[in-house]
């Protein structure tokens, strides 16, 4: 059924409408990205953002518009944004409706003039374009439009400067501006005749309101180099373009079309989660990866691994899995252990591997090419942990992986659940290939991990995993979801008794509709924050299907699958928060587009269909 458009009194109210998000990305790392009035919520929110590969991040070009139109005598602006102890202007109380299917489209009531304004995203462009078009009118409408110029990463702020150019150069139905000689161009441009009026100021103190309830920086002060002026008639349009290149104006309409043409609405909850994932892909200089979260920083590997499968697996892109693994291995220096310049490498990124190789052979059904394809990685990997060789983590004499902290080696459940699934798991890929020195040592060395594993988290009279034990016995026995991967993994580490224990437990301490807490509350004597993470819903999924065999797993199965579709009133905005809160409605919070969120989703439908 296709969704409905957001209604006016549901705008009109900003405790609602400031919280709900739109993204779109192209594969070149360009972004646009904002509350579904307009109004920047968060110091990344922008028109256009690209992403500057020497710096490892995204770079705000143009942070918004101040756009206005006067019609009949009467001045109305349609922007909204956020000052010291006011909203000003006020333009989201003229907004009649708003629709991001397939891209966001406001329709503005302005008395006896209706206008509609669409904001699209290119796909292969640096480009950003904003559609006015006039529905109808008694006469000529002047649209005015003011560029707020970004000039500044996306995780800084910027202050009034006096070392910025206030000058500008005019091109087509346009300007090209750099803040200075040193910095690249942005063009502004219109796709019909207009004005430029050159009138450089400052918008002082602008707040985005989400990153003050984070208690992040939240103030800053954007440049305006002045304004675009120009007149339409009812049933015309204008579209002002803004990008890291000189466009032909000319053709703007008809790019515009074309662009719109190539997009399909999204009608279902999977198309929402189909579209997330392409926002999530990234190609650059022949290289295709999986970009973590937003706004786009240098790729974590661990998020990243455990993303692979629920991102690629189901694509229609041929070969997209083994595009990723081969471009993040020449990005991590053709080595998937040790730490590598540039790049934040946990410790059990290795063995997340393993496990979305895994997947992959699973999806695939062939154990030839799985091993012709990533057997000597590995192999490398298991010949690693045996030698006490990989980063960051310390094998002793029991076969069980600690990480190596700043105070002590800790033995985590995470680590050592992945590390059995990764030996059992190459002890079978090796044996089917007829490695079978390489199937008995992982095959040995799992039988002692699984026993050295339960004599140490398997306790006494405890119906839950210890999340952690120190090298000197000391045990952390906070009930936390990644016990789940002792049970959930395909080579489950725990028995079926423990793993029946484990889910009781999760059901009772930590699971949420949004999936499962970091922490019970009850547990939390060290105050840190209490949130849900639905970055294991898979796993919880996986589980369900395992142990409550029939309706009952499918049932729940299927509830986690719809974790993120809990707000009917948002039609086809599909964020896929990295968090939300943990009391009731658990509103979404941090990036609105995380990798490992999304590919949950994703899996659970494969785990779904395969059962």
């Amino acid at each position: 059924m296709k969704p409905q458009p957001i209604d006016k009194n549901l705008i009109s109210d900003l405790s609602y409408s400031l919280k709900r998000e739109y993204v779109k990305c192209n594969r070149g790392g360009a972004c646009t990205a904002s509350s579904i009035i307009m109004c920047n919520t968060k110091k990344w929110h922008s028109l256009l953002s690209v992403f500057r590969e020497q710096a490892g991040c995204q770079f705000v070009l143009l942070s918004a518009l101040d756009d206005s139109v006067i019609t009949n005598d009467r001045s109305f602006y349609l922007s909204t944004r956020k000052y010291p102890n006011v909203y000003f202007p006020l333009g989201h109380q003229y907004i009649d409706s708003v629709s991001l299917n397939p891209m966001p489209s406001l329709i503005y009531n302005l008395a006896d003039t209706v206008l509609q304004k669409e904001v699209l995203l290119l796909s292969q462009q640096n480009t950003v374009m904003v559609r006015y078009k006039v529905l109808s009118a008694p006469g000529v409408v002047t649209l005015q439009v003011r560029p707020l110029l970004g000039l500044r990463y996306a995780s800084s702020l910027i202050r009034k400067t006096g070392n910025i150019n206030t000058g500008n150069k005019p091109i087509e139905n346009g300007i090209m501006y750099s803040s200075t000689d040193r910095d690249p161009m942005i063009y502004m441009q219109m796709s019909k005749q207009c004005s430029f009026v050159t009138a450089p100021d400052w918008n002082y103190n602008i707040e985005y309101s989400e990153d003050r309830l984070a208690g992040l920086p939240y103030q800053e002060d954007l440049f305006m180099p002045g304004f675009f002026e120009t007149v339409l008639n009812e049933g015309e349009s204008v579209i002002f373009a803004t990008s890291d290149r000189k466009g032909q104006p000319s053709q703007f309409e008809s790019l515009f079309d074309t662009e719109v043409a190539s997009r399909t609405n999204r009608e279902s909850y999977q198309d929402d989660v189909n579209y997330a994932v392409k926002q999530l892909i990234r190609t650059r200089k022949g290289q295709t990866f999986i970009v973590n979260s937003l706004p786009e920083t240098a790729n974590i590997p661990k998020e990243v691994f455990m993303a692979l499968p629920g991102l690629t697996l189901q694509s229609s892109e041929p070969n997209l899995f083994e595009k990723v693994v081969t471009s993040l291995s020449k990005m991590l220096g053709n080595t998937l252990m040790g730490r590598v310049s540039g790049y934040r490498l946990l410790p059990e990124a290795p063995l997340w591997f393993v496990w979305a190789v895994q997947q992959y052979f699973f999806q695939k059904g062939d154990i030839r090419l799985t091993y012709k394809q990533f057997g000597k990685d590995i192999n490398k990997i298991i010949k690693a942990g045996i030698d006490n060789s990989l980063s960051g983590l310390v094998t002793d004499d029991s076969g069980l992986l600690a990480r190596s902290l700043s105070t002590e080696d800790r033995y985590f459940v995470e680590t050592n659940a992945l590390w059995y699934n990764a030996l059992c798991f190459a002890a079978e890929i090796n044996e089917f290939n007829g490695e079978i020195e390489a199937s008995a040592t992982a095959s040995q060395m799992a039988h002692k991990v699984k026993s050295e594993f339960t004599k140490m988290f398997v306790l006494p009279n405890m119906l839950y995993l210890p999340d952690s034990v120190s090298e000197n016995g000391s045990v952390d026995h906070t009930c936390r979801p990644a016990q789940i991967l002792a049970a959930a993994l395909p080579y489950s580490v725990v028995d079926n008794n423990m793993a029946e224990k484990i889910l009781l437990s999760l059901q009772q301490h930590l699971l949420t509709p949004r999936g499962l807490l970091n922490i019970p509350p009850q547990q939390n004597v060290s105050n840190e924050s209490v949130y849900v993470m639905p970055e294991f819903n898979d796993f919880v999924a996986e589980l369900y299907l395992k142990l409550r065999i029939g309706d009952e797993g499918m049932k729940m199965a299927k509830q986690m699958y719809y974790a993120h579709n809990q707000d009917d009133s948002l039609p086809s905005s599909p964020c896929f928060y990295q968090k939300f809160l943990p009391d009731a409605p658990h509103e979404g919070f941090g990036s609105p587009l995380c990798a490992a969120s999304v590919a949950a989703v994703n899996r659970i439908k494969m785990l779904i269909d395969q059962y």
